[in-house]
């Protein structure tokens, strides 16, 4: 066929549109193709503990907890058996601690303690004083928002549910001789003459050595003297 005739003349455009179309379709063909094999790449390897352990360390140096926490996780995960497995599990706990996220710090090192492998290990000492720590910083910020709440806000059924609850989970804490006074000032407060004497009675014979115990003995004594 001719190229000037008119048949040539008529499919010429058709045949540079189609370029662009083909080129087209070949870019989405191989977009398809990639994102193919974007969903098909290999999982990634697995990092030895030391590695991992050491990025860890570096993380908490950097003060970035989350991070370090993430490494620490994924020794406990992936490499349940290695020697890094127990000081991981450890740091866990560790990082909530230096975050003063106490309540979930206790969590952690109490797991520490229930695994059988770790008791034994020469971190258990440090997470049971770790536990104490967190458990008294604890009874502490909730007696700071009970007293709060008697001295700002003269509100006391919100402090006395703060000091019950100081009493109940928290009884070896070296707050416990304030709770008690204050708990049994409450009670003296809304007339409650008979808890409020056990409770000072409680709070002079078992912490006698301090504050809290002799100003619950004078209150005592006060009271036998009307």
């Amino acid at each position: 066929m001719a190229q000037n005739s008119p048949l040539t003349r008529t499919f010429a455009p058709l045949r540079r549109a189609a370029v662009p179309c083909a080129v087209a379709l070949a870019v989405i063909l191989g977009g398809c193709a990639a994102l193919e094999d974007m969903f098909r790449q290999k999982p990634q390897a697995l990092l030895p503990a030391g590695d991992m352990y050491q990025a860890g360390e570096q993380d908490m140096n950097k003060k970035s907890y989350p991070a370090a926490r993430a490494n620490f996780q994924k020794i406990v995960e992936r490499h349940p058996n290695s020697s890094f497995a127990p000081r991981a599990r450890f740091l866990i706990g560790e990082t909530y601690y230096r975050e003063a996220t106490f309540d979930k710090a206790i969590k952690e090192f109490e797991s520490f303690m229930l695994v059988r492998e770790y008791p034994d290990s020469r971190y258990a000492s440090d997470a049971l004083a770790k536990i104490d720590i967190c458990r008294g910083r604890l009874a502490q910020k909730e007696l700071w928002v009970a007293a709060y709440y008697l001295e700002n806000e003269n509100n006391p059924v919100a402090a006395r549910q703060r000091l019950e609850g100081v009493i109940k989970d928290y009884p070896r804490s070296l707050v416990m001789p304030e709770a008690l006074y204050r708990l049994a000032d409450i009670n003296a407060r809304e007339g409650r003459t008979d808890e409020a004497q056990q409770m000072f009675r409680r709070c002079a014979n078992e912490y006698p050595y301090t504050e809290w115990g002799r100003r619950a003995g004078q209150r005592l004594r006060t009271a036998a003297s009307n």
